[in-house]
C-alpha cells in the first residue's frame, strides 16, 4: 500500500456548512461492531500501527457526550439528516453511565461492555453535553430525570469552601467511588471548572434552575481560587491540561451571555488579552499540554476560544468578531481532515478497529500543528474520537452567529456567505474581495468592519436606491433606508500583511489577505495547510 505524504494537504477555510456535515461523517461511522457498537475514543492515522482504540475512563460518557451535542446541534442548524439509530445507541451510552444510584457517568468494561461504579471527574463535563442535547433536541424524560439527580449528587459532595470532592462521605453513601485521570495536576478546571458551561445549557434547554444554581455557586469559587481579575494564567492553579482552561473560560462566557453580567464577561476577556498568551496564539492554535515541547495543539481549544470569541464579540468587546473569522479561517477549518492520502485504506471488516481508515475518518478533527497535521516526521498522527464533537459544536456557534437578528436589526458578524428568509450574504473571500448583501426584507443592516477595514479602502454601491444612506461607527458600517429587493455590492481592498507570533522558542510568520492566510511557515514539514511563506517570498 502506498502512502503519500504531500507537503501540502487540500483544505476548506471559506465554508462552514460543509465543515459541519464533513464533520457530522465520522460520528456516525466509528462504531465498533465487535464490542457492542461501542463508540471509538483513541485513534492513530500514522506510523507502524494505525488505528481506532477504547479507553474505559472516557467511552459511555466522554464521547457520547461530544457527539450528541454535535450531532444534534448540527441538525438543527443545517437541517440534516441523522442517522437515528446512531442517536439511539448515544443515549444508550448516556443512559448506561448512569445506570448506578451514584449518579454520576461511569466508567465502562471495554470486553464487557458494562459499566464499572467509578466515576472521572474529567467527564462531568461531557455527560452533561448528552443529558442536555437529548432534552433540547429529543425531549428526553428520561436525561432530564437523570440530570435533576446528577445535579442534585454534585451539588451534595462538592465543598465549595475547599474546592474538594468529599470521597469518603460520597462512597459511605453511594458505594461508587470517583477519579481523576487526566494531567498531574487535581485542579478546578480539570473536573468541576470546565463543568460549568453544559449546566448552562442544560438550563437553556429546559429552565432547569437547579443547573444554573450550580452553575453560579461554581463560577463564584473559580473567581474567589481560580481566575483573577487581571486574567493570570498558572499551570499549578489551572492545571496542564489545556483544554480544560480554555473549557472553563468558554463556561464562564456562557454563563455571563445568560445573567447579563458584564463583570463575568469582563474577567473572562482579560483573560483572553493576558493568561491565554501562554498558551495559545490569536489565531486560535493552542498547546495541548503546557509542558509540550513540541507543536501538537488540539481542536477542542481552538473552538472553546472561538466560542468566546463571539461571546464577547455579541457582547459590544471590540474586535472580538474579527479575531473569530481569524481563528475560524486561518487555523479552525483548515484543521479538518479532509485530504486522506496519508491515511491506509485497509479492507478488513475482521479488524474493524483499521477497517477502512481513511473513509471512515474523513471531517475528523485532532491535534493540528499551527502549519499542518505533521508535529515531526517520526511522530504518530492522531485524531481522537471525541475531538471532532468539540470541534463541530464550536462550529455550529460560528454558523449560528455569523448573522444575527435583534430587535429588528441584522447585524452581519463573520463575513462567511449566509442565506435566511430575511438577508443573503456572499462572501467577498468567494467572490473577487466582493461582498453582496440581497435585502429579502426590509430591515436596518449592520456589518462588522475588520481592523484593516475603512472608508477609505472599500467601494460601497446600493443598486437601484438613491435614498439608502450608510454610517461608519465604531468598527460597524450601518446601512439604513433599504428595501426589499436592494442589492449591495462593497469591494474591499485587500492588501498582503505579514505578521510574526512568537511562542516560547518560536516564531509563526503568516501572511494574511484581508482575515485570511495566504501562506505561513511550515518549518519544512509535510501535510501543511497553506504554501510555505518562504516559498512565496522568493516569488
Amino acid at each position: 500500500m502506498t502512502i503519500k505524504y504531500p507537503n501540502k494537504v487540500n483544505v476548506n477555510t471559506t465554508n462552514l456548512a460543509l465543515a459541519i456535515a464533513q464533520g457530522c461523517h465520522p460520528m456516525q461511522q466509528q462504531f465498533d461492531p465487535q464490542h457492542n457498537r461501542l463508540p471509538y475514543f483513541g485513534n492513530i492515522m500514522s506510523g507502524p500501527e494505525p488505528g481506532n482504540s477504547h479507553f474505559t475512563n472516557y467511552s459511555i460518557s466522554h464521547v457520547p457526550g461530544r457527539w450528541l451535542n454535535a450531532l444534534l446541534n448540527a441538525e438543527e442548524v443545517l437541517g440534516l439528516t441523522l442517522n437515528e439509530t446512531v442517536i439511539e445507541e448515544l443515549a444508550c451510552c448516556t443512559y448506561k453511565a448512569f445506570s448506578h444510584p451514584m449518579n454520576m457517568p461511569q466508567f465502562v468494561d471495554v470486553d464487557t461492555s458494562q459499566p464499572i461504579p467509578t466515576s472521572d471527574l474529567h467527564n462531568l463535563r461531557e455527560a452533561t453535553h448528552a443529558l442536555y442535547a437529548l432534552i433540547k433536541y429529543r425531549n428526553d424524560e428520561q436525561a432530564l430525570d437523570i440530570a435533576k439527580r446528577f445535579i442534585h449528587t454534585v451539588s451534595a459532595y462538592f465543598n465549595f469552601s475547599n474546592g474538594e470532592w468529599e470521597e469518603a462521605r460520597f462512597h459511605e453513601d453511594t458505594g461508587g467511588s470517583t477519579t481523576f485521570t487526566c494531567g498531574q495536576l487535581r485542579t478546578f478546571p480539570i473536573s468541576f471548572g470546565r463543568f460549568i458551561g453544559p449546566l448552562v445549557k442544560l438550563y437553556k434547554a429546559c429552565g432547569l434552575e437547579d443547573a444554573l444554581v450550580l452553575a453560579i455557586r461554581l463560577k463564584d469559587y473559580a473567581f474567589e481560587h481560580v481566575i483573577n481579575e487581571q486574567g493570570d494564567y498558572d499551570v499549578r492553579i489551572f492545571g496542564e491540561h489545556t483544554h480544560s482552561t480554555t473549557a472553563m473560560i468558554s463556561s464562564l462566557a456562557q454563563l455571563g451571555e445568560v445573567l447579563g453580567d458584564r463583570s463575568i464577561l469582563d474577567r473572562v476577556a482579560a483573560f483572553m488579552e493576558n493568561g491565554l498568551r501562554q498558551i495559545a496564539l490569536e489565531f486560535g492554535w493552542c498547546i495541548e499540554n503546557y509542558h509540550r515541547k513540541d507543536h501538537w495543539g488540539e481542536i477542542n481549544n481552538t473552538s472553546d476560544i472561538m466560542e468566546t470569541c463571539l461571546i464577547l464579540g455579541k457582547a459590544g468587546y471590540a474586535n472580538y468578531f474579527q479575531q473569530a473569522e481569524r481563528i475560524l479561517r486561518a487555523h479552525f477549518l483548515p484543521a479538518q481532515l479532509l485530504d486522506t492520502c496519508f491515511i491506509p485504506e485497509w479492507d478488513c471488516p475482521d479488524q474493524d478497529y483499521r477497517h477502512k481508515l481513511a473513509s471512515r475518518s474523513k471531517g475528523a478533527f485532532g491535534f493540528p500543528c499551527p502549519y499542518g497535521h505533521e508535529y515531526e516526521k517520526d511522530y504518530v498522527i492522531s485524531f481522537n474520537w471525541d475531538i471532532v464533537g468539540g470541534g463541530v459544536g464550536g462550529l455550529c456557534e460560528a454558523y449560528r452567529d455569523k448573522v444575527i437578528k435583534r430587535h429588528g436589526l441584522i447585524s452581519i458578524n463573520l463575513h462567511f456567505d449566509h442565506q435566511d428568509e430575511d438577508i443573503e450574504v456572499t462572501s467577498p473571500y468567494t467572490h473577487q474581495d466582493v461582498m453582496g448583501i440581497l435585502v429579502k426584507r426590509k430591515h436596518p443592516i449592520r456589518l462588522r468592519l475588520s481592523d484593516w477595514m475603512n472608508e477609505a479602502n472599500m467601494t460601497l454601491t446600493v443598486h437601484n436606491n438613491a435614498k439608502a444612506l450608510n454610517i461608519f461607527s465604531e468598527g460597524w458600517l450601518y446601512l439604513y433606508g433599504l428595501e426589499e429587493g436592494d442589492r449591495i455590492e462593497i469591494q474591499f481592498d485587500m492588501q498582503l500583511e505579514t505578521k510574526h507570533y512568537t511562542f516560547r522558542e518560536d516564531t509563526f510568520s503568516f501572511q494574511w489577505r484581508g482575515d485570511a492566510v495566504a501562506a505561513a511557515s511550515n518549518f519544512g514539514r509535510r501535510l501543511c495547510y497553506f504554501d510555505d511563506i518562504a516559498d512565496v517570498a522568493q516569488g
